[in-house]
């Protein structure tokens, strides 16, 4: 069985770093047990572990492109190439200092299940750490493009986190070698044709991120609202990036902020007499005090809720920030002038660090700024995408690039409503993070905003999940 053994990342973006007493990249660590998993398969033992039939590896490596899918591409197009009948990339993990344990990932067909079944029996053998499953990954999720990227069963392994001094002492105690031994006796394994029952190994999270707190909401208006649930908030949006940081599997993340989350609720929730409505009806998406897109399981997950008028309100807020994380990142698979939506959105230098500037290119995102089916003539991305980030000192150059471009996302996103929307945006920065205060304009008195048409979706071709959509009452949104 000839198995391609792709190393994770590559020597000039070389991923996670383990410290003392590994002292090694990502990169650096899975290229040394590449090179001993294909030492040792050339052997008379390894090469026929468990009376298996021989194993034929080669190696693969990861060239830095110039976006994530090219890369990923270009290294499956060798997997392909030389004849690979499964491919395994090495990675490790990396998050907060509490996340530990092995975990494969598979593109969730029967022969990816089974290789990934065999590969995660063997680490949590070898390394005795926390089993954390399979977790089935889609074409478009963190880490799933290797999974679905050529003809080659696939799966793709984080035997520890670097970030757990735990984890690290085991990895250490294994060594080199013992890596190389644990994998090649699961790659043994899966040539072998053992057909045991395999669990689907779908990611369960905990879907509420404020634990066994309640926010307050009762007779509360917008101000209000935020500041008396400060911290609260503040707390969600840390286990919300906790939760994506780890799905990233050792792969740069975009967290979201609190500004991030203070603006976009502040815009999106649904109000009744000046004071927040928990019971809001956003058309035909369900209730609850902020809007869940319909194809909220495309971006949070296969255990994402389908019914989204049973929500809590924590977890109706839960779902709304973990659907804005993923806005950032999670590729869509649609190019632009300087890479792919839209990810590359939050990862271009003029906008790393500038945390009002990425708020409000995420509320475009939601809103279908990025959508070319909703502008009358072919928009400027570019110029769009830059004169968004500069919103929050001064909307109006967006507002005429909109209007000159002939954005009509359709009732509710006229130039008043729009200038509402960003004075609703821009008004809660400083109560988010008071460091703030003086980057941001003074926003005028932000009006009500007509409420949005029925939803209208472009086209999709080629079986994709749907991703474009009007979001809610007040705006028109279409992340997709």
């Amino acid at each position: 069985m000839k198995i391609a053994i792709v190393v994770g990342h590559n020597a000039k973006a070389p991923g996670a770093y383990a410290p003392t007493p590994i002292g090694l990249s990502e990169y650096d660590f899975n290229n040394l047990v590449a090179d001993e998993m294909i030492r040792l398969s050339k052997g008379t033992v390894m090469g026929r572990l468990g009376g298996a039939r021989p194993l034929e590896l080669f190696k693969v490596h990861r060239a830095l492109s110039s976006s994530y899918s090219t890369e990923i591409d270009a290294a499956y197009d060798q997997v392909t190439r030389g004849g690979a009948d499964a491919s395994l990339e090495l990675h490790f993990n990396a998050a907060h200092p509490g996340a530990t344990g092995s975990e494969t990932l598979s593109s969730g067909g029967p022969k990816s299940l089974s290789l990934s079944g065999h590969l995660q029996r063997a680490m949590v053998k070898a390394l005795a750490r926390p089993d954390r499953g399979i977790k089935v990954l889609g074409p478009t999720d963190r880490g799933g493009r290797s999974l679905h990227a050529a003809r080659a069963t696939a799966a793709l392994v984080e035997p520890f986190f670097s970030t757990n001094s735990v984890d690290l002492v085991a990895a250490q105690r294994v060594g080199i070698k013992g890596f190389a031994r644990m994998y090649l006796e699961g790659l043994s394994g899966y040539a072998g044709f053992e057909r045991e029952a395999l669990p689907t190994g779908r990611e369960i999270n905990a879907r509420n991120g404020f634990g066994t707190m309640h926010l307050e909401t009762e007779s509360l208006g917008r101000q209000e609202f935020f500041a008396r649930n400060h911290a609260l908030l503040a707390m969600a949006v840390e286990n919300i990036n906790k939760i994506q940081e780890e799905r990233a599997h050792g792969e740069f993340f975009v967290p979201l902020t609190l500004v991030d989350a203070f603006s976009l609720m502040n815009a999106e929730m649904g109000m009744k007499g000046g004071q927040v409505d928990p019971g809001f009806v956003h058309h035909e998406r369900g209730i609850g005090l902020v809007p869940l897109p319909s194809n909220l399981v495309y971006w949070n997950g296969d255990d994402a809720p389908l019914d989204h008028s049973r929500l809590t309100t924590e977890q109706n807020i839960t779902e709304f920030l973990l659907y804005l994380s993923a806005i950032k990142n999670k590729p869509v698979g649609r190019p632009f002038a300087w890479g792919e939506f839209y990810t590359d959105l939050f990862r271009d230098p003029s906008t790393t660090g500038d945390v009002p500037g990425q708020m409000h290119l995420l509320a475009a995102v939601v809103n279908g700024w990025f959508v070319p089916q909703l502008y009358a003539s072919p928009p400027d991305f570019a110029t769009i995408a830059a004169k968004t980030a500069q919103a929050h000192l001064d909307p109006e150059p967006i507002l005429r690039e909109l209007a000159a471009a002939g954005f009509r996302g359709g009732p509710g996103t006229g130039r008043d409503d729009l200038r509402a929307r960003l004075a609703h945006l821009n008004a809660m920065i400083a109560l988010a993070d008071p460091s703030l205060a003086l980057e941001s304009v003074r926003p005028p008195e932000a009006k009500p905003v007509k409420p949005a048409a029925p939803p209208v979706e472009p086209p999709v071709t080629g079986g994709a999940p749907v991703v474009a959509e009007k979001f809610r009452t007040t705006v028109t949104g279409f992340a997709g």
